[in-house]
């Protein structure tokens, strides 16, 4: 019996150690797999954080470029526009009406400002949307107030996260703003060759976008070339207009004024007076004294009837000794006023050598006639009366 018993301890002790065997075996094989498994995860996570980041590159990307898009897009649309209104014009006036117009349209803003530097201040030359008490408070601004003339100073485009970031000195320069009462949302600077000729500005803006810095400098900077542009055609014909001798506008602009002029009053129905002084005795004082003396003289003289008149009023150098003024929306005892007071001045000049008078003819619209040679004809005819009777006179 005991060897029967011994003999089924060692049956069990094999069986018990096959067990252990096979289980030590496959709990290997499980970790094993357990580990090939758990790699294989690590691998999986890591191939599904990569897919993540990729995709969020992409998505960086497609966001990107159709931040991109929009902005072509909008360029596509604006440049040719502000491109054709700036070039279909050299009329200043147009060319500073689109500056204020397009940055309005572009931005759906209340309102828009141009500014022109003139030494140590701007000055609002245009504006679009202000209200008229509005637009008094920036009439003229200080180089280096606001954030107009903080613009101006620094010379780069600034919008209202640019002067947020201001330090606080800067800021209490800028917060001028709110005391004159608009909210300027930006601004930028016209400056073409290294010139600044002023400073564009906008507010109240509904739609914000991106990329409005280089949309205000791109308006800012097609603008200052039509603006200098512009200025010097003027300056060129300002100049084919005027007699370099008196600063007075010469004849050829006489003449084509006093037509619009006489078509102006038609209209309106309002007076209109054409005054034609001549210097006595020019022909003896310059072979007394020399045309170079002579010219002095006119040149003096073209000063204190140039002095002597109003914006509207129209100066030249008639011909010789001899100028003509037009004096428009002017009666003829208003015109008599004007024409005694420049005889006087030039009666109590002080020349250097010797005391020169004038004389002077007056014709009135539409009394005296509606077409220019006849007025002309009327004031010369007038002229030469008031040389007969004595010189230095007015006779109308």
């Amino acid at each position: 019996m005991d060897a029967h018993y011994n003999i089924q301890l060692i049956i069990f002790i094999v069986i018990a150690l096959a067990l252990f065997l096979g289980g030590l075996i496959l709990w290997n094989k499980i970790k094993a797999s357990h580990n090939r498994l758990k790699e294989e995860m690590e691998a999986l996570k890591k191939h599904i954080t990569i897919k993540e980041e990729t995709i969020y590159e992409q998505r960086h990307s497609l966001k990107e470029l159709t931040r991109e898009k929009q902005y072509l897009s909008t360029m596509l649309l604006v440049l040719p526009d502000l491109a054709k209104e700036l070039s279909s014009t050299i009329a200043l006036k147009d060319i500073e009406y689109t500056i204020i117009k397009i940055p309005i349209k572009m931005f759906e803003a209340r309102f828009a400002m141009l500014h022109y530097l003139e030494g140590e201040k701007l000055t609002l030359k245009r504006e679009m949307g202000l209200r008229d008490e509005e637009a008094k408070n920036y009439k003229e601004i200080k180089l280096g107030e606001g954030r107009i003339g903080f613009t101006a100073r620094k010379q780069i485009v600034m919008t209202s996260d640019d002067f947020e970031g201001e330090s606080k000195l800067m800021k209490d320069r800028i917060l001028v703003d709110k005391e004159r009462g608009l909210k300027i949302d930006m601004c930028a600077p016209l400056i073409h060759r290294g010139k600044i000729y002023g400073v564009v500005s906008v507010g109240e803006v509904s739609k914000k976008k991106d990329d409005a810095r280089i949309l205000m400098g791109l308006i800012a900077n097609l603008g200052a070339i039509a603006l200098e542009n512009a200025l010097i055609f003027d300056e060129i014909q300002r100049q084919s207009d005027i007699d370099r001798s008196t600063d007075l506008y010469n004849l050829t602009y006489f003449y084509k004024y006093l037509d619009r002029e006489l078509k102006k009053s038609a209209r309106y129905i309002r007076p209109l007076e054409v005054v034609i002084f001549d210097i006595d005795h020019l022909r003896e004082y310059n072979e007394l004294f020399g045309h170079l003396e002579g010219e002095n003289v006119i040149r003096i003289i073209g000063g204190i009837i140039k002095s002597s008149m109003r914006n509207v009023d129209i100066p030249c150098r008639y011909g010789g000794g001899s100028y003509g003024i037009i004096l428009p929306e002017t009666d003829k005892e208003k015109a008599l006023m004007v024409a005694e007071r420049i005889r006087k001045e030039v009666e109590e000049y002080p020349f250097s050598l010797k005391k020169v008078t004038i004389s002077g003819g007056m014709a009135a619209y539409p009394e005296k006639g509606s077409e220019a040679n006849i007025l002309l004809k009327e004031a010369e005819s007038n002229l030469s009366k008031a040389k007969g009777s004595g010189r230095n006179r007015i006779i109308g």
